[in-house]
């Protein structure tokens, strides 16, 4: 027989922050009693916490399973609720690289090894069966009810802007700001996702002066002329800061995940703009 994952939450008998797992233990047509069980908790193949049994299991529901026989055709199942403790880099991990799926969700598995003393013909075995469950938590379930409850505070879903890549000349561009957004999402590498942003950004500023810059582009709009400058010139200033220990030579700090991950926002929006302007007034070749 097997386990099934029913819901995941936050944990709220706990002090610190804990993720509770909810699921259910399947056994049928063999008289078969609990003994013990215990697992792990995993994040992209890597170990995140242990699955500590919750104290929430009805203990004369598991002595009942061992004396009724289920015919073969017929499930029973016993609820089992795990606990699994976070620490703050762990929570700050899972919020940083669930921003790499395609909907930001967040994509656990957990590993449970079920431990149960059965009755075979009349001969009783100890059995030890290993389950692997996905365990996926939707991006608006993360920010809204996760993050609060975990203790990291209150977040608002807010989606970067989708650039339709129209322009064949911001192809590089575009996609070079993609892969920076892996880079600090995916592989959670703040120094290889400043490298590519600057080159990006290169890439954005020698189109720019192609097409006569933003004065051309936006005649007739001085605000969004001077926001688009200095919101250029700053990015790549910016952007060009050291990721290493040598930081503090140069005059500036050394770059944290949130700001990379706001200019990469910034940079995101200041293309959108340039595009869309450009397909509103069919600039081509200005």
């Amino acid at each position: 027989m097997g386990i099934n994952f029913d819901t995941i939450d936050v944990d709220k008998d706990y002090s610190i922050p804990a993720l509770k797992l909810n699921t259910s233990w399947k056994y049928g047509n063999n008289r078969e009693a609990l003994l013990n069980t215990y697992g792990r908790l995993k994040f992209k193949g890597k170990v995140i916490g242990r699955l500590e049994l919750a104290p929430t299991i009805d203990v004369q529901l598991v002595i009942e399973s061992l004396n009724k026989s289920q015919p073969d055709n017929t499930d029973d199942f016993i609820p089992l609720s795990f606990t699994c403790v976070l620490d703050a880099n762990t929570i700050n991990i899972l919020n940083t690289a669930r921003k790499s799926e395609p909907k930001g969700d967040v994509l656990l598995q957990a590993e449970i090894t079920i431990v149960s003393l059965m009755d075979k013909n009349g001969y009783m075995l100890i059995s030890h069966r290993k389950s692997v469950l996905n365990v996926p938590i939707k991006a608006s379930d993360w920010v809204h009810d996760f993050l609060p409850g975990l203790g990291v505070g209150e977040y608002e879903l807010i989606e970067m802007p989708k650039i339709d890549g129209g322009q064949e000349d911001l192809k590089d561009a575009v996609d070079m700001l993609n892969e920076a957004k892996r880079k600090l999402y995916g592989d959670l590498d703040i120094g290889a996702c400043l490298t590519i942003l600057r080159n990006s950004l290169k890439k954005f500023n020698d189109f720019i002066g192609e097409k006569g810059g933003f004065e051309k582009l936006f005649d007739d709009n001085k605000n969004i002329i001077n926001l688009a400058k200095d919101l250029q010139a700053k990015l790549h200033g910016a952007a060009s800061r050291s990721q290493d220990s040598t930081a503090a030579h140069a005059g500036g700090a050394k770059v944290e995940g949130y700001e990379a991950e706001s200019m990469i926002f910034m940079a995101y929006s200041l293309y959108k703009l340039v595009i869309d302007r450009i397909k509103s007034r069919g600039v081509v070749n200005a």
